[in-house]
């Protein structure tokens, strides 16, 4: 896809609305050179619906990539119709698009979702060096993470890391507890956590007998105590 394409709609937020989007903004340990130069880069926004993928054309490695809302998922293709679920690419992360080098992975939408584009010539040399070095660092620490998941967490460890990433990305606080809207089915799930669909309904449904989580559907979760569901030990699921 050509990135003026008119399918491609440009963003008229204020600077200030775009930084808060960036998880990176304001967290006082990097300075983020994405989010300083907001009001001078050409920005685009693609709509997204579920099951939507981004193309792995030549005019995305020129680009940086940005969750509005919604969620996002780097796919692996495996050989009998399986899948590995690499990333999550939750609202206001950054990241640049994998499967504009390489075919065999796919970015897909998980939920409608809007995708704020970000064309790196817009940027100086020396901002868009630091920056990328900021994102592999962040993408080296994530890979780590997912590595030590995969190879060496129970299934309910496996669980309980997702449902407190849930918590951190897309909870949204009421009173005490956090509320969260689940978009990805059961399936998607066992594609993330390297685990089989029947194994992640087993484990949720012995979290919930708990109370650590309360369902009100199948798309959406409370948590009453997010502290508590953070401590909590998987040995007793």
């Amino acid at each position: 896809m050509d990135l003026t394409s008119p399918s491609l709609e440009p963003v008229s937020a204020a600077q200030d609305e775009l930084q808060r989007l960036c998880l990176c903004a304001g967290s006082g340990d990097l300075s983020c050179a994405i989010c300083d130069s907001f009001d001078h880069l050409d920005v685009k926004i693609r709509r997204m619906a579920r099951g939507d993928l981004i193309a792995h054309e030549q005019a995305y490695r020129s680009a940086l990539l940005m969750v509005r809302y919604g969620l996002l998922a780097t796919t692996k293709q495996l050989s009998g119709r399986r899948r590995q679920l690499v990333s999550l690419r939750q609202p206001g992360e950054v990241f640049c698009s994998i499967n504009a080098f390489d075919q065999s992975f796919r970015t897909l939408a998980l939920a409608p979702s809007d995708v704020i584009i970000l064309k790196l010539e817009t940027l100086s040399d020396a901002t868009v060096t630091d920056y990328l070095f900021q994102l592999a660092h962040a993408e080296l620490l994530n890979l780590s993470s997912r590595t030590v998941l995969l190879g060496r967490m129970t299934a309910a460890e496996r669980v309980l890391s997702f449902l407190n990433e849930l918590v951190e990305h897309q909870g949204e606080t009421s009173g005490d507890s956090v509320q969260v809207d689940l978009a990805m089915t059961r399936e998607d799930i066992a594609d993330y956590l390297g685990l089989k669909a029947e194994t992640v309904s087993r484990v949720l449904g012995r979290v919930r007998n708990t109370g650590l989580i309360v369902f009100d559907g199948p798309t959406h979760f409370s948590v009453p105590d997010p502290a508590a569901l953070r401590g909590f030990d998987a040995m007793a699921v």
